[in-house]
């Protein structure tokens, strides 16, 4: 993957609004192995429950971001909640 500016990656949420975009915690960009990532995906420090994605995707013969916010869903006390996302990739 490419190395994203910050600018990038906050104009790449589909399902964010301004303000979701403006607050969301960055991880430190510039001590990423971009190389050795398929997408660029994290949980945000600062608001628990709360995660992104950004994945290249090409289209027509040109490459663009779609980024994408997760909030993780409530569940019952002492219950552990995935979202399919997160099965995918990590299983």
């Amino acid at each position: 993957m490419m190395p994203l500016t910050e600018e990038a990656i906050r104009s790449s949420f589909v399902n964010a609004s301004r303000r979701d975009r403006a607050g969301a915690t960055l991880p430190d960009l510039d001590s990423l192995a971009w190389d050795k990532l398929d997408y660029l995906g994290w949980r945000d420090a600062k608001i628990p429950g709360r995660a992104y994605a950004v994945v290249p995707v090409t289209e027509r013969g040109e490459e663009r971001l779609i980024g994408m916010m997760f909030r993780q869903a409530q569940a019952p006390p002492k219950m552990k909640v995935m979202c399919a996302w997160c099965e995918d990739v990590w299983l």
